[in-house]
């Protein structure tokens, strides 16, 4: 007998299919051509930002296999505090020793111990949040992206850098990326036909902009793309597709059970797949039916509690306390000053919760302007926790 065959959803993991992303991929891509076909410089930091859960670095890792297959030499790094450049001056030397036959040169190494990365133990990274620090830093990360995407016009097309969790990045190290990119751009248009074929790319929270704007006054430079749910139709898609492809359908009625309960959130699309699947053996020629779904949404939402009751312990009483009015409101999403109103204080007033709940990733911001809980049934949980209770009265 045939071994069952294994999950093909990826609930908290990298999804490799990822429906109702068409456009935000293509627009990506279009970059990706230009730096392989013509030796392009795409000036714009392009960023895709949304809440925690929508699919951001599924999208960014599509990109990046677009990338390879297209030729072009990639480094994917992930933000997080303080440790942004470094790690990405590491890899980026890295790629350069795969690139070139020859020992890195002395000034090659200077320029990336000066992005941030210790090369040995006598050397002293540079730390890029001293304001006296900043342009040597934006010079030496120049020299490190100019020499790595020039090193790779021998075997490879470019030079493509991903950057994850965006806003992780402490606002100086942003100011360091958008300052060198700024420049590099400049340098390209008054060389005219040298080529820098290169790009940035990255993905953060719905806040990222934000914190773009907190870092560097240039976020002109910056192109922000929203991802939000997935529509029904690629909901559909992102159960029904991996089955087919591993001999398995989906009958209607199971299937609408969970585009019901999933919400089109990306990440409990993937989960209650991913239960479903496993609420019995599977094999090529089998079919999800009404039973399946059933005993798959069960387990499904045994988890989604655990999920929802995470994130409300992760937030402070002020910050509940905008949750809660939030959930409330029975809308699905609300203006600032509405919310304020609502709170009984001025728009100004909301900053501080408002910047921690996005920061944190229990807020979406769909629009300019607009808030949201980033979760479907998040508002029915908070409800339920906070019935009764007299604080939230």
């Amino acid at each position: 007998m045939l071994d069952p065959l294994a999950s093909p959803y990826t609930p908290g993991d990298i999804a490799t299919f990822t429906p109702g992303r068409e456009r935000q991929t293509a627009a990506l891509e279009r970059s990706l051509v230009g730096v392989a076909g013509r030796q392009h410089f795409e000036g714009r930091i392009q960023v895709v930002q949304g809440a925690r859960g929508v699919g951001k670095t599924s999208l960014l890792r599509a990109v990046e296999r677009t990338a390879t297959a297209l030729g072009l030499s990639t480094a994917f790094v992930t933000a997080s505090p303080g440790a942004t450049l470094a790690p990405l001056a590491d890899l980026l030397a890295h790629r350069m020793q795969q690139l070139s036959p020859m020992p890195l040169t002395e000034q090659f190494k200077h320029a990336v111990s000066r992005v941030g990365l210790r090369l040995g133990p006598a050397e002293v990274a540079l730390d890029v949040r001293a304001a006296s620090a900043l342009p040597s830093a934006v010079s030496s990360l120049k020299q490190v992206v100019t020499a790595v995407a020039g090193a790779t016009q021998a075997t490879n097309r470019g030079l493509v850098i991903f950057i994850d969790e965006l806003q992780d990045a402490d606002p100086s190290e942003i100011r360091v990326l958008a300052t060198a990119w700024q420049e590099l751009q400049a340098e390209v248009h008054a060389a005219g036909a040298a080529a820098l074929p290169a790009a940035l790319m990255a993905a953060g929270l719905s806040s990222t902009q934000e914190r773009v704007t907190e870092g560097a006054s240039f976020a002109e430079r910056f192109r922000f793309e929203t991802v939000t749910n997935l529509p029904e139709n690629a909901a559909t898609a992102a159960l029904f597709q991996p089955a087919l492809e591993a001999g398995v359908i989906w009958e209607s009625e199971a299937l609408e059970i969970v585009l019901t309960r999933s919400g089109g959130y990306p990440y409990f699309v993937q989960l209650y797949g991913h239960e479903v699947w496993l609420s019995r053996e599977r094999r090529s020629g089998d079919r999800i039916d009404l039973d399946d779904a059933r005993s798959g949404v069960a387990a499904a939402d045994e988890q989604v509690e655990l999920f929802y009751r995470g994130r409300w312990n992760r937030a402070t009483a002020a910050e509940r306390r905008v949750l809660a009015t939030i959930a409330r409101s029975g809308l699905e999403e609300m203006s600032r000053a509405e919310l304020a109103a609502a709170l009984g204080m001025h728009s100004n007033d909301l900053s501080v919760a408002r910047a921690a709940l996005l920061g944190k990733g229990l807020l979406a911001v769909p629009r300019r302007g607009v808030l949201a809980l980033n979760a479907p049934g998040f508002g029915q949980f908070i409800l339920d926790e906070t019935d009764g209770d007299p604080q939230f009265a």
